[in-house]
């Protein structure tokens, strides 16, 4: 199920584009691109996401991030473990990103998935 990493890739869009907290990397290491998502800014432009909106959502999507990389490196895991561990981060930030949301914006962010289910090969529930 593509289900998770598509979640990851929606989410991180928002964290490539939420303020830093560390100073960015040198030139050269990561050529100004999020290396996790090719369109960066997409997402919080489409979403038309305030700053105060990123800085809320930013540390939820960055320690999603690392709990996912923890995840997938865990090889004390099956596959089907490491599917429902990540499929619950998923879920915890997508209440994430609906408690932050504006009416508006949930119904653009539900367009988004769906889109991106369908580009993906399919509808995948959750």
């Amino acid at each position: 199920m593509k289900t998770p990493l598509l979640g990851l890739l929606i989410l991180t869009s928002l964290l490539c584009n939420a303020p830093a907290q560390s100073p960015p990397p040198p030139p050269g290491e990561s050529g100004g691109k999020c290396p996790a998502h090719p369109h960066k800014g997409e997402l919080a432009e489409k979403l038309g996401l305030t700053e105060e909106q990123k800085s809320k959502i930013a540390p939820v999507v960055e320690k999603n991030h690392a709990d996912i990389k923890a995840i997938k490196d865990n090889t004390n895991l099956t596959k089907d473990q490491k599917h429902e561990q990540i499929a619950a981060l998923h879920q915890t930030l997508d209440q994430t990103m609906q408690s932050v949301l504006t009416p508006e914006q949930k119904r653009k962010w539900e367009e988004i998935k769906s889109q991106r289910k369908q580009h993906e090969g399919g509808d995948h529930s959750s």
